[in-house]
């Protein structure tokens, strides 16, 4: 492509007019042709400029990482609505209300670039932008490198899987190609099919109350639905216990790890979430729990609805941080759509730690991370979960100032 294309397609992105093919041909540009990408950074700083000009706030050459930042953002915001139509905003894709949706897109449109990169990759148009902020110099560094989301040979992404260990310590293994009936006798516990057990579907009616435990590995996930309907997505290395039927008085589970719900509303008969010492309490609604051992803190995010964490009562788009020792913190402006990241298969990172980037990913490809020296950036940007850890190694590394090493399952990360 020329230059004069290329800037062709630029100024179609400003205004919202670059059809998918075009986006398709630009990103196509920028990988394969390096003398484009510095022209793209002029185009950026050049389109800014102009803007802030024009508004009477010229910003002084020095600015130059902060101009690349905030030029693309607005670049971004013009395209925003063709990406809008072309994919249905996965991201938020909840079963929640009309009205919880658009608050929750509220709250995720100030970093709509970042879900816009992520839904360019999960369009299969190739590219990965990410901002990485170095908490040394305080001026994030945008990097605008295209990649092709190959899978490696080796460390493939995870998959849908578990183990349902049954009240009798039979245990039954669980992945999404297989479909099963759990029985126990002549009668049916539960179904298994396509990543999901279906408690719901069962016909068990003994008097006597049995717990069951779902548990899934590192580099595995699972979704279940328990007896009155209420659903649960279990995030690698989670483990949800329930019983096969719940009592007339109470619905009470308990749970490791990283788990997100949404919950059959009976007012008669609240929903009990335990962890860690831990009491969660709901009505109806849908929430996020991440409770790892390797966090520093019980994180508890309300997406919809109404839930008492230690009697504490949160509002959706809070989040409430418990730490050792149970002092408890609110957030009561969480960032929703990377809280839930996981769920949509998505890595979604905005401002995030290195030390939390490379836990989740430790998780999910089942990985250990062996660290030489200490690492202060955080990074912004979205990919998919489907994607090799080779390449999601690459997008890290591009900040120049990490690399790793693998050997075998072990990743070492050192300054570059």
């Amino acid at each position: 492509m020329t230059q004069s294309e290329f800037q062709q397609i630029f100024f179609r992105l400003q205004h919202g007019e670059a059809t998918k093919e075009q986006m398709d041909s630009f990103l196509d540009a920028l990988q394969n042709q390096s003398e484009l990408e510095a022209y793209f950074q002029e185009l950026l700083k050049d389109h800014f400029l102009h803007q802030e000009t024009v508004a009477g706030h010229p910003y002084p050459h020095s600015a130059d990482n902060a101009l690349e930042s905030k030029a693309l953002d607005q670049l971004l915001a013009h395209t925003w609505k063709t990406i809008d139509q072309q994919t249905a905003r996965p991201e938020i894709r909840l079963s929640v209300s009309s009205d919880t949706a658009k608050k929750a897109r509220r709250r995720i449109r100030p970093i709509q670039w970042v879900v816009a990169a992520s839904v360019a990759l999960l369009l299969g148009l190739g590219a990965g932008i990410l901002i990485n902020n170095s908490r040394q110099t305080g001026h994030p560094r945008l990097l605008t490198t295209a990649l092709k989301a190959e899978r490696s040979p080796s460390i493939l992404p995870g998959k849908s899987a578990a183990v349902l260990t049954l009240a009798s310590g039979t245990q039954i293994i669980l992945d999404s190609t297989v479909d099963q009936s759990i029985k126990k006798g002549n009668q049916l516990i539960a179904y298994n099919e396509a990543g999901k057990i279906d408690y719901q579907a069962g016909t068990y009616t003994a008097t006597e109350i049995q717990y069951n435990t779902l548990t899934t590995e590192k580099g595995n996930r699972y979704q279940l639905i328990l007896p009155d309907g209420t659903k649960a997505w279990l995030n690698a290395e989670s483990s949800i216990r329930f019983p096969d039927r719940f009592p007339d008085d109470q619905r009470t589970v308990s749970i490791t790890g990283e788990v997100y719900f949404e919950v059959q509303h009976d007012q008669n008969k609240p929903f009990v979430v335990q962890v860690k010492g831990q009491t969660i309490r709901d009505i109806g609604t849908a929430f996020n729990v991440n409770a790892y051992e390797d966090e520093p803190s019980i994180k508890t995010t309300l997406i919809e609805g109404i839930i008492e964490v230690n009697d504490t009562r949160l509002k959706p788009g809070w989040q409430a941080a418990i730490r050792p020792g149970g002092k408890m913190t609110i957030d009561k402006n969480a960032d929703l759509a990377e809280v839930i990241s996981w769920k949509n298969n998505t890595f979604l990172f905005h401002q995030t730690d290195m030390g939390s980037i490379l836990r989740q990913i430790a998780r999910w490809y089942d990985v250990r991370i062996l660290y030489k020296g200490t690492f202060d950036q955080t990074f912004t940007g979205g990919i998919s979960r489907q994607t090799s850890l080779d390449e999601i190694l690459k997008i890290l590394s591009f900040s120049n100032k990490i690399k790793f090493e693998v050997h075998d399952r072990n990743i070492i990360v050192q300054p570059n």
